[in-house]
């Protein structure tokens, strides 16, 4: 197993709640001993003073507060590993995460992710990712066009196609995950282990994230990609298909958030791509009732 050697990269701002039980899982992690490189992006709380009690154990960078994808990027600037692995520092892992997917790494994938536990604030999210949702392996770049489904805690990654790709773009303030996965996704299987690997944790700053902040991000991602030259290949109705379900994710996001002349405006753009999509014209009638 000392074949392929792990950097860990834990971004972390104002995380005090959370952070050393993130690094816990990874100091933890069975017959694999990977760096840890932790990149506190300007905390002002005692972020800091907890990543420093591991001291000798991790490497620690700071930064002013510039963000998730700029503090990932530095990360992996100064990562000796071959493999880079993604944790966010209020996300834990399993035991046996990194020693799971070396066994897909071994079988050829440069980029493995898997599956999740969803704990905290959940709401009606499910215990198990997959009970609600299928996450596919090999090819499955079409299949993310409609949505991502990979966690950001469970990714592992080859450095230099990390590196290759120009990592997150730091232009995307949401959704830069999903924008790097299809990017890679557009030339390279996916590896996937169906193991729930990372418990994902739900509470109220990751569920305040503004809905039009994300709503953006995901037209600018889905409309750079379909650029790309792997779109090519797609026809006029799969891309249409692929603008539709854009517009109406976006639409659900915003009526769940009480903005129903918004979420019209986007039901009716997600409408004019695909005006006999049965899912649509029910997410309209739901919208209109009160109902999503």
């Amino acid at each position: 197993m000392a074949d392929i050697f792990f950097s860990v990269i834990i971004p972390a701002y104002n995380a005090e709640a959370y952070i050393g039980e993130a690094i816990e899982s990874v100091l933890l992690q069975n017959q694999v001993k990977p760096e840890i490189v932790v990149v506190d992006d300007g905390s002002t709380d005692d972020t800091i003073k907890i990543i420093n009690g591991f001291k000798g154990d991790i490497k620690v960078l700071t930064q002013k507060n510039s963000g998730s994808s700029s503090a990932r990027n530095n990360g992996v600037k100064v990562a000796n590993g071959n493999m880079i692995a993604f944790l966010d520092a209020d996300d834990v892992w399993l035991p046996s995460k990194l020693m799971t997917q070396q066994r897909k790494i071994d079988n050829g994938f440069e980029m493995v992710y898997t599956n999740r536990m969803n704990i905290g604030d959940k709401g009606d999210l499910p215990e198990i990712q997959t009970d609600i949702e299928e996450m596919p392996e090999g090819d499955i770049f079409n299949s993310l066009l409609y949505g991502n489904v990979i966690t950001n805690s469970s990714v592992v990654i080859a450095k230099k196609r990390f590196t290759e790709l120009g990592g997150f773009r730091s232009d995307i303030l949401d959704c830069e995950d999903w924008d790097l996965w299809l990017r890679y996704a557009a030339n390279h299987a996916i590896g996937f282990c169906p193991e729930p690997m990372v418990k994902y944790r739900v509470h109220s700053n990751n569920k305040g994230k503004s809905y039009q902040r994300q709503n953006s991000s995901r037209i600018n991602i889905v409309t750079s990609i379909l650029g790309n030259d792997r779109c090519r290949s797609l026809t006029g109705q799969e891309r249409r298909k692929v603008l539709s379900n854009t517009f109406s994710t976006c639409a659900w996001a915003t009526a769940r958030n009480g903005n129903l002349p918004c979420a019209l405006n986007l039901y009716l753009k997600a409408l004019i791509q695909c005006p006999f999509r049965g899912g649509t014209w029910y997410d309209v009638a739901r919208a209109l009732t009160g109902r999503i």
